[in-house]
């Protein structure tokens, strides 16, 4: 009921059936160099596995050399993102970190395999962290080659690999993989463009399935020169030998080979389905097909294809036969969206020009309002605007005092005016003394005789 998707960013997230997001992976530092110090990868996600027993188990691989376990039910989380549980750091025979480009849990979830950059395969403890594997063999598919794909059969006993730099697929002993292991299956013809493309053991392990490659129509040039159509991916099964001590260093042909995708396209993933007994094939051009044998398969495809063609009744044909055609009419595999035309998009900005025309509104810029220069002489008033500003607005009665001498207008409010006039109005024949205080005094001094 649930998907992990791994992409080329370094947060992986879980979304439902219907496409939404659960939960998103928390990011590590990049600046650390020890990967066991950061709570999520800090490059591109490579591979990406569900535990087969644990439902909320899941394992990540990484670019930045490190494949983590996550608990998306009990799991920590940082800022609404969940923090990995375990970390497993992958290194070269050297001892220096490589990147991990592939990874699988054992059916039993006790163990784990990664394929790394450099060409090794690493056999982990699921259950404990170990500073080194338990198993691991270099250059499995020669020096510099990377794995770009593991997987384990039905009871874990044996393990295919494969490389996109090689043609070839390998079986080896899970138990007895080592440094000088060999392998058990050396399947030819299998030559792949894709980094992800892999190889699926049928439900009894006796069968190895695989898909190929072709060359796209549009680079084959001289294909298209010739007028060929170009080849197909198909799907080849080889037969897997019972006999665990016999190792093989032959290259194996396929017993059968199908053609599984259209002209020009390539077979990506394939997946034989242990209970429906079906093969499910994934081609370069978008495309899903399923495989199935009317006795050896159970359920899956059988059950659609066994309901037969609705019928059409009268009103339905005689609706079809009424229908315009040409241009006007419309074919039952089109769909009409008005609102995928050009003048309902959106136009695509660039961040840093989305960013720009945010800084110009003021609103969402959060500027604030610029203080006002000068008098205002229109307008209202408003918080810019200081106490003297407004106490002069409200005083002015005319307020157009550009181009006028400022003596003469403060002269108007003089002329005719007397400001000691205020204090005789009422009291006309009032009289002031008319001796200063000196003379008086002098007045009351005794005469001298």
């Amino acid at each position: 009921d649930r998907m992990l998707v791994g992409t080329t960013s370094a947060q992986p997230m879980v979304l439902d059936r219907d496409g939404r997001e659960i939960i998103q992976f928390a990011k590590g530092d990049v600046y650390v160099t020890d990967m066991s110090r950061t709570i999520g990868h800090t490059a591109t996600i490579t591979d990406v596995a569900w535990h087969p027993l644990e439902r909320d188990i899941v394992m990540t691989a990484s670019i930045d050399g490190s494949a983590r376990l996550w608990n998306l039910a009990s799991g920590a989380t940082a800022f609404k993102k969940l923090k990995c549980d375990k970390v497993y750091r992958a290194k070269n025979a050297r001892g220096i970190r490589t990147a991990v480009t592939a990874c699988t849990f054992h059916p039993s979830g006790r163990e784990l395999c990664l394929g790394t950059a450099d060409g090794s395969i690493q056999i982990w403890d699921s259950i404990k962290v170990k500073s080194r594997p338990d198993r691991v063999l270099y250059d499995a598919h020669g020096a510099g080659r990377p794995v770009t794909s593991v997987g384990y059969n039905y009871d874990g006993s044996r393990l295919v690999t494969r490389s996109a730099d090689d043609t070839t697929a390998k079986v080896w002993e899970n138990r007895k993989l080592s440094r000088s292991a060999n392998p058990v299956l050396l399947a030819g013809g299998l030559p792949s463009l894709f980094d992800g493309s892999n190889c699926a053991f049928s439900p009894d392990g006796k069968v190895l399935v695989a898909g190929t490659s072709v060359e796209p129509p549009r680079k084959n040039k001289v294909a298209e020169m010739e007028g060929a159509t170009g080849g197909r991916g198909t799907i080849r099964f080889y037969r897997v030998p019972v006999d665990a001590s016999v190792s093989s260093t032959e290259v194996q042909e396929p017993m059968m080979e199908l053609d599984a995708a259209a002209p020009g396209a390539s077979i990506v993933k394939v997946a034989w389905h242990p209970k429906l007994n079906q093969i499910f094939v994934g081609a370069s051009d978008g495309t899903c097909r399923v495989f199935y044998d009317d006795r050896l398969s159970s359920k899956g495809s059988l059950v659609s294809m066994a309901k037969g063609v609705r019928r059409k009744d009268d009103l339905s044909l005689l609706l079809e036969s009424r229908a315009p055609q040409g241009s006007s009419g419309l074919g039952e595999s089109q769909i009409i969206a008005p609102h995928s035309l050009p003048m309902y998009r959106d136009e695509k900005q660039s961040a840093g020009k989305r960013k720009r025309e945010e800084l110009k509104d003021p609103v969402k810029s959060k500027r604030p309002q610029a203080p006002e220069g000068g008098v205002k002489t229109g307008g209202q008033t408003s918080a810019s605007v200081n106490f003297t500003q407004f106490v002069v607005k409200s005083t002015i009665r005319n307020k157009n005092i550009a181009g006028k001498d400022p003596r003469e207008e403060l002269f108007k409010y003089s002329e005719g005016k007397s400001f000691s006039s205020k204090a005789y109005e009422g009291d006309k024949e009032r009289v002031l003394a008319t001796k200063t205080a000196e003379q008086e005094e002098e007045e009351m001094k005794p005469k001298k005789k």
